[in-house]
């Protein structure tokens, strides 16, 4: 009896169980706060990188016991995870554009679940990103690089030109300028070809005033001269004569004034002296005065208030036939003598042969055995 009841309670049970699972409908979609009807599929059209606000309005119905339904949903192609929810309302706040599929599925109160109800929907891409917005962008974009370059082309162009208008005035100018450079430097050139050959022939000139290798051979037997003037011609210069008496007069002279002006101021000297031999004049201290004289004489004509104060320093010596007496005065200019490998100088007047503050005094005359 006890089995008859059992089997009578079970078969009692299972004729209240729900074995049919809800049925599920989507009612409706809205999105950007629109609402739209559902159809078996839709295509969303978007404005802006996302759709904002989409909700899905959906029922579950179930033959039993409405209240104890439950419900789940994923998406396919944005998250596949099942999502429980308690409202009749899916919502998504931003969705990016693409190709979704929407999956809700139900249980009744005895746990039996629906087949996933699928509603396939897509998002459009906002219109600047649309490929006829990517193409708008390339030939815009490319139209704006040509007219960019074009336009830069065209002033590096212009800029060409001017520069080279620029180059070409300059290169005109330096040619120009060259051809006066060249006719200066052939000026210059000829100019210092004439002055280098006139020097040339002053030194000639100076030389023939100079004491010759003649006359230094005839009364000298063991000498040197050692002339070397710092420009072709200079202010120095030696000088030899044979004065009356018949001794032999030899000077040593540094003129006032370097290279030309020297030159002309050592033939003045020169010509000084000779003068001074020509009259007679045979002793070196006497020789030096008249030759002073005759130098302050015609350098008054100068121009200058005080009359020209050049003139020389000099040495000038005189030795016998003998060569036993050695006679001199000297201006400014010492002399020196080596004897048993000793040198001895012979100190000079410390006036020149010139204008001077003592030029009234006589120069001092000496006298040496050698």
């Amino acid at each position: 009896m006890t089995d008859k009841h059992n089997y009578l309670q079970n078969t009692l049970n299972e004729s209240f169980f729900n074995k049919q699972p809800p049925i599920i409908n989507i009612n409706t979609i809205s999105y950007n706060y629109k609402g739209k009807q559902v159809n078996d599929s839709l295509k969303l059209h978007n404005y802006s990188n996302s759709i904002s606000n989409l909700t899905f309005n959906y029922d579950a119905v179930s033959l039993t016991e409405g209240d104890y339904i439950q419900t789940k949903y994923n998406v396919l192609g944005f998250d596949t995870t099942w999502q429980t929810i308690n409202t009749n309302e899916i919502k998504f706040s931003s969705l990016p554009p693409g190709s979704y599929t929407l999956q809700i599925k139900a249980c009744n109160n005895h746990n039996f679940w629906s087949d996933p109800k699928q509603f396939a929907f897509s998002i459009d891409f906002p219109w600047y990103r649309t490929w006829f917005a990517y193409i708008m962008y390339l030939i815009i974009g490319g139209g704006s690089i040509y007219l960019f370059i074009k336009s830069r082309t065209r002033k590096l162009e212009i800029e060409k030109e001017k520069l080279e208008k620029i180059v070409e005035e300059r290169t005109s100018e330096v040619i120009e300028e060259k051809k006066v450079i060249t006719e200066q430097k052939h000026l210059i050139e000829e100019k210092h070809r004439e002055i280098t050959d006139s020097i040339n022939y002053a030194e000639r000139i100076q030389r023939s005033f100079l004491a010759t290798k003649e006359q230094l051979d005839e009364k000298l037997k063991d000498y040197f001269v050692f002339f070397q003037p710092k420009d072709v011609v200079s202010g120095d210069f030696y000088w030899a004569h044979t004065l009356q008496n018949g001794n032999f007069a030899l000077v040593t002279a540094d003129s006032t004034g370097h290279g030309v002006p020297g030159a002309i101021m050592s033939l003045l000297n020169t010509s000084s002296l000779e003068k001074a031999v020509e009259l007679g004049i045979y002793e070196p201290a006497e020789i030096l005065n008249h030759t002073r004289q005759t130098i302050i004489q015609r350098l008054k004509k100068d121009g200058s208030i005080d009359g020209g104060k050049d003139g020389m320093d000099c040495s000038l010596i005189s030795f016998n036939k003998e060569k036993t007496k050695l006679v001199f005065a000297a201006a400014n200019n010492p002399i020196w003598i080596i004897r048993n490998n000793e040198l001895i100088e012979l100190s000079p007047d410390k006036i020149p042969v010139g204008k001077h503050d003592r030029d009234s005094i006589s120069f001092t005359q000496h006298e040496v055995d050698i």
